[in-house]
């Protein structure tokens, strides 16, 4: 087979040999497989379809690799370009519950990611319903964005539309965007090294608390819980107007107000804030792989201080932190994270996240990316995308996901059920609101 052989990224490697631990849990190994699934009336032409999923594949050529080797020397092989084969299923089920199942069950199918291609393209026949269109793709080689963007280019490729500049490519990501050039290293390891001298410990929460150990290695461990939190439309108001107030985004209040409801309720004054950001750089624009940043706040409780003067301090940390970021320090696994651990800090424990983009182009504004039922148009066909997502898993502890415009829920809580009684939660959930200065109504706890 003609093709290149290239170094694995950092992200790859960690996962890689996250992946290959044999503690690493079946479901845990189906938590990295990322899964879009679109209903599409009228049918889908399958030659046409294998066309636009080829132009993908040789498009991008992180969606060709073969990882090979073993726990802490992986290789990534790219072959060349070769027509894509696509994976047909018929599907004839008349309950739109029980559809919903079968395409499931059918796109979450268990990937290994040694052997199986990490771009498939899936094509399920459903009669006068339409036609499924499933793209799986491992995390290996994309993220969330990433998937926004394969997406709507395979769409575009179905209908003849144009896919405009070069894709960048592994080896072209390596070279450029892998790690800091020159004074920018410097730079970004001093930031760090400052901003990590004084990292407060591990706090007697959740998993310590009961006398588990911290979720280090990230595998073979239980499923994530989930607290849905709803507001009133003039409580979202009145966030929106408090943001606006202290000239920060609604997630940074939002994020201030969950810190300070886990150092109130817990007695604790400092505490990390691992945060997931995209990096945004317009040379990664065309990029499918992981381009997400993970970077570390710490939230330091001053009960002097107005809830927006901490969101302004997060804020303040969280461009500084994405401004000194491609860095080793806030990789994971790396020999900071591990000193962190040694020396009784634990940066994952909390996560406080923002949505992810529903679409990365202008003329896809109707959502490629939704989660919901509603259907529209694009071209010939009218989509509606179909929620396949798997049981929840996390890695972290205690999570704060804010939703999209729209979204249920005005923010919710991810929790480990092995560290935190749903009813834990509910008053995490209550004390966060109280800071908020808004009504709160709970759903879905558990």
């Amino acid at each position: 087979m003609a093709g290149k052989t290239f170094p694995v990224t950092v992200k790859q490697l960690n996962l890689l040999d996250c992946l290959a631990d044999p503690g690493c849990s079946a479901e845990y190994r189906d938590h990295f497989l990322l899964v879009h699934a679109v209903l599409v009336h009228p049918r889908v032409d399958q030659r046409r379809l294998a066309r636009a999923a080829g132009l993908l594949l040789q498009r991008h050529d992180s969606l060709r690799i073969k990882f090979s080797g073993r726990p802490g020397a992986w290789r990534a092989f790219i072959p060349d370009p070769a027509p894509a084969g696509i994976v047909t299923h018929t599907l004839d089920v008349a309950d739109d519950g029980e559809f919903l199942k079968a395409v499931t069950h059918i796109a979450r199918q268990p990937h290994d990611v040694l052997r199986d291609p990490l771009a498939e393209f899936v094509l399920i026949k459903c009669g006068t319903r339409g036609d499924v269109v499933i793209s799986r793709v491992h995390h290996t080689v994309a993220d969330g964005i990433g998937m926004i963007l394969l997406v709507e280019e395979l769409m575009k490729a179905l209908l003849g539309m144009p896919l405009l500049g070069k894709a960048l490519s592994h080896a072209g990501y390596l070279a450029d965007w892998e790690h800091p050039k020159g004074k920018a290293a410097a730079a970004n390891a001093a930031y760090w090294r400052d901003y990590l001298e004084d990292a407060p410990p591990l706090p007697a929460i959740g998993r310590k608390a009961k006398g588990l150990a911290p979720l280090v290695k990230m595998v073979g461990w239980t499923s994530m819980g989930r607290c849905i939190c709803h507001a009133a439309p003039v409580d979202h108001a009145r966030i929106n107007a408090a943001a606006t107030a202290a000239a920060v985004s609604v997630d940074m209040i939002v994020y201030a107000a969950f810190a300070r409801a886990i150092c109130r309720k817990y007695d604790v004054h400092n505490i990390f804030l691992m945060s997931p950001v995209a990096r945004i750089e317009p040379g990664l624009a065309t990029f499918c792989g992981d381009r997400n940043a993970i970077v570390y706040l710490i939230y330091r409780d001053q009960p002097e201080h107005l809830l927006s003067d901490l969101a302004r301090q997060l804020h303040r940390d969280l461009i500084g932190a994405m401004a000194h970021t491609p860095d080793p320090a806030v990789q994971p696994g790396s020999a900071i994270e591990r000193g962190l651990i040694d020396a009784g800090c634990y940066p994952r424990q909390f996560m406080a996240k923002s949505s992810t983009p529903a679409h990365l182009s202008r003329k896809s504004r109707n959502g490629l990316n939704s989660a919901t039922h509603g259907s529209f148009k694009l071209g010939q066909y009218t989509l509606e995308m179909l929620d396949v997502s798997s049981r929840a898993l996390g890695s972290t502890e205690l999570c704060l996901d804010m939703p999209p415009p729209g979204g249920e829920g005005v923010f919710n809580l991810g929790f480990d059920t092995d560290a935190y009684h749903p009813d834990e939660i509910a008053d995490l959930a209550a004390r966060t609101a109280k800071f908020l200065g808004i009504g709160l109504t709970l759903c879905d706890i558990g």
